[in-house]
């Protein structure tokens, strides 16, 4: 995803919502599809056009058809540009979230789309669809106030800064919003703070620590914005990442969000039998408790140590990896912990 269409399709994001919700209406939103279609299939019936009729009833449709239907239901803001859309129908096509009628014998000229399947409908549910077509300027402004500034002061009055997530646990048949972190952040403080990206407090009523790994969480007083982070257990090796959080930067006076891209590494264990994953995004102390967020804007991983021998370093210069727990590994935490605590 380029900025390029980042700022484009920003700029025009209303219409952009429209068409997604025309395109995709197969997958999303059935009822909507089937007005749209009935009324792709009674435009068809005017001359010229009674022979796409059978590719709409296939749920294939066309830009044409997009631009009659909105315009008649007066639901797009005009001026529209025709040429947005037309990179919108491409970045969903790229994602595999639309499909385009393959171009064979008999298929008409204008290029005709179908709504994909089942990743479509998650990804548009989990409200998740803007942040693949709009890429990663788009995820860090929407997610920069769910990455939480964590301040650990000690007995003797020290602070340090660690990093957690905004997200929401579910028990039972309710949802809880709790702030996700690494272990070391919090246990050893005699005192918590939270603060937002713009160094709003956060109040917190609990936090529950893994008796096993390296995670904690911290309960809300109530929900703090409208986009938690969702976990994802699919992570691929290479596949590319983006860190946020809080690490130390030398020479200034904050604790700045900062981020960092990179890519997933390997799968591996250490010695105490703890499932990580190494991953090549920059890291420094105050990231401990990062999210690392994949292309889809959801959580793979938490970062929690550098894999690090100071003798191999100063004998032979031997830098250190940077290991984060999967989050696959999270959700077991989060089943087994919360099962123990209500139990």
């Amino acid at each position: 995803m380029s900025l390029f269409r980042y700022k484009l399709f920003s700029a025009n994001i209303h219409n952009i919502r429209i068409a997604i919700d025309y395109f995709l209406s197969e997958a999303i939103n059935k009822d909507n599809f089937n007005e749209i279609q009935q009324y792709a299939i009674d435009w068809s019936n005017s001359p010229g056009r009674s022979s796409y009729k059978l590719y709409i009833k296939l749920g294939y449709l066309s830009l044409t058809e997009f631009l009659h239907y909105t315009t008649d239901k007066k639901l797009i803001e005009l001026p529209l540009q025709t040429e947005i859309i037309e990179e919108l129908l491409k970045s969903l096509e790229e994602e595999k979230l639309i499909i385009q009628l393959s171009q064979v014998f008999g298929t008409p000229i204008e290029k005709r789309y179908k709504s994909g399947g089942e990743l479509t409908k998650q990804l548009y549910n989990q409200n998740l669809l803007l942040n693949v077509l709009l890429g990663w300027n788009y995820i860090i402004d929407k997610y920069a106030e769910s990455v939480i500034k964590i301040e650990n002061i000690d007995s003797k009055g020290n602070i340090s800064i660690g990093t957690g997530f905004y997200a929401k646990v579910k028990m039972g048949s309710r949802v809880f919003p709790y702030i996700i972190t690494n272990k070391h952040v919090v246990e050893t403080a005699a005192k918590i703070n939270l603060f937002s990206n713009k160094d709003v407090p956060i109040e917190f009523i609990v936090i529950v620590c893994d008796s096993k790994r390296d995670l904690a969480y911290i309960g809300l007083k109530e929900f703090i914005n409208e986009s938690p982070f969702v976990l994802n257990s699919q992570l691929e090796v290479l596949s590319e990442i983006v860190t946020m959080g809080y690490p130390s930067v030398p020479m200034t006076k904050e604790a700045y969000q900062i981020y960092h891209k990179g890519e997933v590494n390997s799968f591996v264990e250490d010695y105490e039998n703890n499932k990580l994953f190494l991953f090549s995004a920059k890291t420094s102390s105050g990231n401990s408790g990062s999210p690392i967020i994949d292309k889809y804007g959801m959580v793979v991983g938490i970062i929690t140590e550098e894999l690090f021998e100071k003798e191999a370093f100063y004998d032979k210069g031997k830098l250190p990896y940077y290991a984060a727990i999967p989050a696959s590994e999270i959700n077991e935490s989060i089943s087994e912990t919360f099962v123990l605590l209500n139990g």
